[in-house]
């Protein structure tokens, strides 16, 4: 069976929202936003503002996609200076198999 091979293409996310913030270590309110990156390639969403637990932004980012098949989304919280919150590491393999891949919860 001969393997696909990876082609490079223009990768569009949604991002729709965080769920749990921990208030604990990051009281409210917060103004936390994400960086998505792709190799070489990173955007950010715009910082929301006074949100509670679980932030909804409901923007899209576009990066170019070549051969990689992992991409990561770090969470900040913006604070007059950027504290790290979180991050989680997706997979590029259903995109690239199907074109398409509706949901990916990190």
């Amino acid at each position: 069976m001969a393997s696909r091979a990876i082609q490079a293409g223009v990768l569009t996310v949604l991002f729709e929202y965080f769920k749990d913030v921990d208030t604990v270590m990051y009281p409210l309110p917060q103004n936390p936003f994400c960086i998505i990156s792709i190799g070489d390639e990173e955007e950010e969403t715009n910082p929301r503002e006074d949100s509670k637990t679980t932030p909804v932004w409901f923007e899209t980012r576009t990066l170019n996609v070549n051969n990689e098949t992992k991409f990561s989304v770090e969470v900040y919280h913006l604070d007059g200076e950027c504290k790290f919150i979180g991050s989680g590491e997706g997979d590029l393999t259903r995109v690239r198999a199907q074109g398409w891949d509706r949901e990916q919860q990190l």
